[in-house]
Order: structure tokens, then sequence, then C-alpha cells
């Protein structure tokens, strides 16, 4: 799993997205966005993007470990 925000240095967060995805060496690995983009149409944008959760800051520590796990393929 990864978890990353969208503002970052040198490459955002959209561009790491279509990075992962575009190598398939990563291209299936869960990601959950942890931004404070709240704006209109970053959450579907980053779903567009293949990303499987979005979780908007300031966040309850709780609730990402509840997505975090659900997330995780589960151990069988």
């Amino acid at each position: 799993m990864i978890v990353l925000d969208i503002e970052m240095p040198i490459m955002d967060g959209y561009e790491t997205i279509k990075a992962l995805r575009a190598d398939p060496r990563t291209a299936s690995i869960p990601v959950l966005v942890a931004s404070s983009y709240a704006m209109p149409g970053e959450r579907a944008r980053a779903r567009e993007l293949g990303v499987q959760d979005y979780l908007e800051k300031p966040f309850d520590p709780m609730e990402f470990m509840r997505r975090t796990i659900d997330l995780l393929p589960s151990a069988s």
C-alpha cells in the first residue's frame, strides 16, 4: 500500500499516481491519498487516476487506520 499527498516537491501526487499506474510493478498497489486538497473535483480526479481512497486533512487517526486496514490485502 502507498500513502501519499497531492502536494509534494518535484513531482506532485497526481504525477506520482500516473507513474505508479504506468509501471507494471506498481500498477496494482493500493493507493490512499491523505491531502489537504479539499476543493471540488480533487477526490474525483484522484479516483480517475486509480486511487482507491482519498482522505482529507485534518483527519481522525482512527479513521486513517480503518481506511488503511480496508485497503490492505487480507492475510490468508
